[in-house]
């Protein structure tokens, strides 16, 4: 392990940079973005739509999806593309 990092070597994660939502996600975070642009999902749902991924894929696209600015929560819990963001 190292220990600056705490991980075994080539464990490192690996996120887009601050102010790039959408620009270096990976494809499936995009597609979950795509998603949630059709209409608010409950994070079951979500999972649901993409058990044919491997867990720990699927949670490193939902960390990217979580960190961008695009996405917000309704009264419900439901994560859905704020209004602002969804405007071309």
């Amino acid at each position: 392990m190292s220990p600056a990092a705490g991980r075994p070597p080539g464990d490192e994660q690996t996120a887009p940079p601050a102010g790039q939502a959408g620009d270096a996600m990976s494809p499936l975070a995009r597609r979950i973005l795509d998603e949630l642009r059709a209409g608010p999902r409950h994070f079951s749902e979500i999972v649901e739509a993409h058990m044919d991924v491997p867990w720990r894929e699927f949670l490193r696209a939902w960390g990217e999806v979580r960190s961008s600015p695009l996405i917000g929560r309704e009264e419900y819990g439901r994560y859905l593309i704020k209004q602002a963001a969804a405007r071309p």
